[in-house]
């Protein structure tokens, strides 16, 4: 919603949503109701925090966002530690803030955020703001290294340049859409100019926020499925032009008494051999290779013990199946005719 543009003052506007907040509640199905400033995959603002006990002025560089009355319930962002914003928190009242887990270790570490103070590094902050609450982490851009150190204020305390929009969002057990209808309904029934913005559910924004890093991975996916064909294929023909030249050696040793089964396990360990070498040379390249991944693709970590031994499984497990039908050809070679062979 973007009350400003159709013309509410900050006293219309927090009495708007103070009306939204009371009606969404009262929809079938929704189980709480919240407000932010930023949609939590949208990046937001990042602003100069100070601690102003501290004389040497220390800053951190933190998202600041603001946000209505259980807003952490209905996110399911665990609170641990302290309690959540309330309507007590009103535009009067003693300025209040909730850091994330980051944030409190940062600037409070060894110590119990509770009850200390930060401030904006800003002429229009509205002042010191009493810690009144810790918070999980969680990820506002992805992909992301690590999660970014947050401070979150009550909406009815922010200042005015974090004010004129906000965002409804419902945690629901009902079918997301018919809660949609019903919540477009209420608003428009308060006010038909009150410009919307399309809502949108959190699968849905998490699916628009991952959309480039998934099409890359399934690309690279494709190509490293491409790449494990064309080892079983090198492999295969590696083999196979193998079996031939040593036709003459292996019928030989069949006609001194080597059974099919040493045979084909002796071409069997030669594939593994070169199996071997590969890895031995991919490992390092993977590991370097990743290095690049981790910057591009969201949940990729610098050497996954996991992946590299699933990697380095597949490609012996499928380069022993490429090597079974030459070993099995070469286990079943007539000495007679092999030892004719020129």
């Amino acid at each position: 919603m973007i009350p400003a543009l159709a013309g509410y003052d900050r006293t219309r506007e927090m009495r708007l949503y103070r009306e939204l907040y009371d009606r969404m509640t009262r929809i079938p199905g929704v189980r709480s109701v919240s407000l932010l400033r930023v949609r939590i995959l949208r990046g937001g603002s990042y602003w100069d925090v100070i601690r102003p006990s501290i004389m040497s002025g220390q800053t951190l560089k933190a998202r600041c966002d603001s946000v209505g009355p259980r807003f952490f319930e209905t996110l399911g962002i665990a609170l641990l530690a302290g309690r959540e914003f309330s309507p007590a928190d009103s535009e009067t009242a003693p300025k209040v803030a909730i850091v994330s887990e980051a944030m409190a270790r940062k600037f409070f570490p060894n110590q119990n955020p509770i009850g200390r103070f930060v401030a904006f590094n800003r002429t229009d902050s509205g002042g010191d703001l009493q810690v009144i609450g810790v918070v999980k982490d969680i990820r506002h851009r992805v992909p992301e290294d690590r999660p970014a150190e947050a401070v979150y204020i009550p909406y009815t305390q922010a200042p005015e340049r974090l004010l004129g929009q906000m965002n409804l969002v419902v945690r629901t057990t009902a079918n997301p859409q018919a809660v949609i209808t019903a919540m477009r309904h209420e608003i428009q029934s308060i006010n038909r100019n009150l410009p919307l913005v399309e809502p949108q559910t959190l699968a849905g924004e998490i699916d628009d926020a991952v959309g480039d890093q998934r099409s890359l991975a399934t690309l690279l996916s494709l190509f490293g499925m491409l790449a494990v064909a064309l080892t079983c294929v090198g492999v295969y023909g590696t083999m196979s032009q193998a079996v031939r030249r040593r036709s003459r050696e292996l019928g030989i040793r069949m006609a001194l008494g080597a059974q099919g089964r040493q045979v084909l396990w002796m071409v069997l360990r030669q594939a593994l051999l070169l199996v071997l070498l590969g890895v031995a040379i991919g490992i390092p390249v993977a590991a370097a290779g990743s290095r690049i991944l981790a910057h591009v693709l969201f949940g990729v970590r610098v050497g996954d013990p996991t992946t590299l031994a699933t990697a380095v499984l597949g490609i012996a497990l499928s380069a022993t199946v490429a090597a079974v039908i030459p070993g099995f050809r070469a286990s079943r070679i007539d000495p007679i005719a092999a030892l004719r062979h020129e």
